[in-house]
């Protein structure tokens, strides 16, 4: 996963939005993370990776 504002571009999300998802997110209750092509689909520990995911851009 990447935070980015513009995947074409690869322009990061400021850290203040990627804290502002990570607040959102952690009351949303979720068991998978859908993608363009069904190999990038994530079904097992959804959240922790997206956690993990998002820690590596704080």
């Amino acid at each position: 996963m990447a935070a980015m504002y513009s995947y074409p571009n690869r322009i990061p999300l400021p850290h203040d939005e990627i804290q502002r998802i990570k607040l959102q997110m952690q009351s949303i209750e979720f068991d998978a993370i859908l993608a363009v092509y069904d190999y990038q689909n994530i079904f097992i520990e959804t959240k922790s990776i997206l956690e993990n995911s998002l820690a590596k851009y704080m």
